[in-house]
């Protein structure tokens, strides 16, 4: 969205954001009605609210199956690291103003996305509403 708010092309910004163009469009015309009705529902003016958009990613190692030659109808035995190490990379971002924040944690729970609010509310300015969104997704499958 910070493309979009720089005056970019909404098509440059579905590539950048790897959803649809219909997503993009979605967000452009359903989201000031939106931020506007929040603003109404907390009694602030909605210049007052700032927009954070969060992700989430996981970075490490996970195992591959182990392959081994063998003679036909032989069970040799093949063993495997069975051992994964992870850890997660949760970030977030107020593009209007261009702050953000991150944090990188052992594991993906609630108390990790607390923690991630927390960090949030530090940078927040006083006397101002946000509203977390996180970004759309392109696969159906998530």
């Amino acid at each position: 969205m910070a493309s979009i708010y720089d005056g970019g092309a909404r098509s440059e910004s579905a590539k950048i954001g790897g959803v649809t163009l219909q997503e993009v469009r979605n967000w452009v015309l359903r989201f000031p009605a939106r931020l506007e009705e929040i603003a109404r529902e907390k009694r602030v003016a909605s210049d007052k609210i700032e927009v954070w958009c969060e992700d989430e990613a996981r970075i490490g190692q996970k195992n591959k199956i182990t392959r081994r030659w063998a003679k036909r109808r032989s069970r040799p035995s093949a063993p495997l690291d069975q051992r994964t190490a992870s850890t997660y990379i949760f970030g977030a971002v107020c593009s209007k103003d261009g702050k953000s924040t991150a944090l990188v944690l052992p594991a993906c729970n609630t108390y990790a996305m607390n923690l991630l609010l927390a960090e949030i509310s530090k940078t927040v300015a006083l006397g101002v509403s946000t509203a977390r969104r996180h970004p759309p997704h392109s696969q159906k499958t998530l």
